[in-house]
């Protein structure tokens, strides 16, 4: 369990990084696009706006790597996103969990202590090992989750870098000619 944990964690800073490289960049094209003062080919235009969707894009892939299930479609008056991303996002729920887990934090969370330990200490010791299992294959699934979203949004940072890049490299070539 301390393993899954791990990758867990280590998928959220993984995020944290991304969403702060790609929000960044992302802020810097704009304000270069809005300064732009010279006039550009439209090979750069271009470019840049294939550059800024992909980065907006990264940028909406991290967010839903780091958001669970429950915020993106619990409120859909509220969020938008629902209706949007509903035909993408199918995020794991921990299979099999029973409603009075004695290791699965929303049971432990919705009971008060005395009620817990009277259901933690009265489990017999198979349940418990179910239980765990369970919470351990919920977090798996969580996991991979987590970086099958982050692949793509490092796909989408990369792809608009090589755009960026790009479109320097056709402004060097019309400068220097």
């Amino acid at each position: 369990m301390n393993q899954v944990e791990g990758q867990v964690e280590f998928g959220d800073g993984k995020a944290g990084q991304l969403l702060a490289t790609t929000s960044l960049l992302l802020a810097a094209v704009l304000i270069l696009a809005r300064d732009v003062k010279a006039e550009v080919s439209r090979w750069t235009l271009s470019l840049g706006v294939v550059a800024s969707l992909c980065l907006a894009g990264s940028l909406a892939l991290v967010l839903i790597s780091i958001a669970p299930a429950q915020v993106l479609f619990s409120k859909p008056k509220r969020l938008r996103l629902a209706s949007v991303w509903s035909f993408v996002l199918r995020q794991p729920r921990p299979s099999g969990q029973p409603e009075q887990s004695v290791v699965h934090f929303a049971s432990i969370a919705a009971d008060d202590v005395d009620t817990f330990v009277a259901r933690a200490l009265n489990a017999p010791t198979v349940d418990i090992e179910h239980d765990i299992l369970r919470a351990i294959h919920g977090k798996s699934q969580w996991a991979r989750h987590k970086f099958r979203w982050l692949d793509r949004a490092v796909k989408l940072l990369l792809l608009s870098l090589v755009c960026l890049l790009a479109a320097a490299i056709v402004e060097l070539m019309r400068w220097i000619t």
